[in-house]
């Protein structure tokens, strides 16, 4: 019955095998990182937290853009697509106990891999994950505390109660002043509140506006997956002829007709801290990377909930509505309440400063090392 290799099982192993080593300076690294590879939020959050430490870390992510920081030791991408084959159908249920662990393919066996081969070595003390419930169980049963990143949303299902019961610690990117209010009580006090954290660039003085320069309302969009439909960014611009509106990012295929006159697509740019700083009010979805961003540079903000899983950015944005540091609708599609908007951003009062975003990777920072220490001691 056995004497056929399995064909699923046969390829997996001949691409995990070389894929999973990790470079020997990595391996002696006594914190790890896990970033998930969705969005560049993940990654850069890990890398602002990484800066701060003291002790050497090693960050493992399936971002490409990742390989440029000698830190990182990259994996596959999370995002595993159809992928499995026909032992997809064999899988059985599991959406009560994990999220994501499809049967059959070779880049969930690669990650383990690498992850296992540094908590194997004997130096790991703590991995920070951030985010994966199968990362976070996968490291408990290889003997690695974690410290669990929490996002916003609706996380109370069982995979991702359990995993924040294994966590020796929940690691907040976001102030007490965010938490949602039906967050339990355990969880609250197993949480360190880091502040709003991002790799941000120090913000620049700002040059003087000119007299006769419009006001800049600058529209982005990360590195999620989300874009900006053209069409309405035309209808967005016409109702605010008074703006230039700057688009950072993602669209759809711009028409063959002219753009209005006020409008400037950009594309991904290397330019946005310069249109950042530029800018009177900045829109955008509501990912970490870009609530740090307007905050760092205290900006005015409207903001347009993407769809997330467990209903992230819609729970986020209630809750920058809530402590007033943001205007929220959702999607573009009644353009004719823009300028009133627009007043309304402008008027409000800053609030930015109750997100803690100074000195939040070295909190968070101290916070690890501080578990380390603790964690020592009862071990020894």
């Amino acid at each position: 019955m056995w004497s056929e290799p399995n064909p699923f099982f046969a390829s997996a192993s001949s691409v995990c095998a070389p894929s999973a080593r990790v470079s020997s300076s990595l391996l002696r690294a006594p914190i790890g990182f896990f970033a998930h590879s969705h969005g560049s939020g993940h990654l850069r959050r890990c890398q602002a937290i990484a800066d701060a430490l003291e002790v050497p870390s090693v960050i493992f992510t399936g971002r490409a853009e990742g390989a440029e920081d000698p830190r990182v030791s990259l994996l596959p991408s999370d995002d595993w697509g159809s992928t499995g084959g026909r032992l997809r159908e064999h899988a059985g249920p599991c959406n009560e106990s994990l999220h994501d662990a499809p049967l059959g393919v070779s880049g969930v066996q690669v990650r383990a891999a690498q992850i296992a081969s540094w908590a194997a070595h004997g130096r790991a003390r703590l991995l920070v994950v951030d985010v994966s419930v199968e990362v976070t169980l996968l490291a408990r049963l290889c003997g690695i505390p974690t410290a669990v990143v929490r996002m916003h949303g609706r996380r109370d299902d069982m995979p991702h109660v359990e995993a924040y019961r294994s966590a020796s610690m929940l690691l907040a990117p976001f102030s007490e002043e965010m938490e949602q209010p039906e967050t339990p009580e355990w969880i609250r006090q197993k949480t360190v509140y880091a502040g709003c954290l991002a790799r941000t660039r120090p913000a620049s003085l700002q040059r003087a506006r000119r007299a006769d320069e419009r006001p800049v309302l600058l529209c982005v969009t990360g590195q999620g997956g989300e874009r900006f439909e053209v069409e309405q960014l035309c209808a967005l611009a016409r109702v605010l002829k008074p703006w230039h509106v700057v688009v950072a990012g993602r669209t759809s295929a711009p028409a063959e007709r002219a753009l209005p006159e006020n409008l400037t697509l950009l594309g991904f740019t290397d330019a946005l801290h310069d249109w950042m700083q530029r800018a009177d009010v900045v829109m955008g979805s509501v990912g970490d990377n870009m609530v740090a961003e307007v905050a760092h540079h205290n900006k005015p903000f409207v903001c347009v909930p993407a769809d997330r899983p467990f209903d992230e950015q819609r729970v986020k944005a209630q809750c920058l509505e809530r402590m007033g540091v943001a205007v929220c609708i959702d999607g573009l599609d009644r353009v004719g309440c823009w300028p009133t908007l627009m007043e309304r951003a402008r008027s409000a009062p800053s609030a930015w400063h109750l997100l803690r975003t100074q000195g939040a990777p070295e909190r968070a920072a101290g916070a690890l090392e501080g578990l380390i220490r603790e964690l020592q001691y009862v071990q020894g």
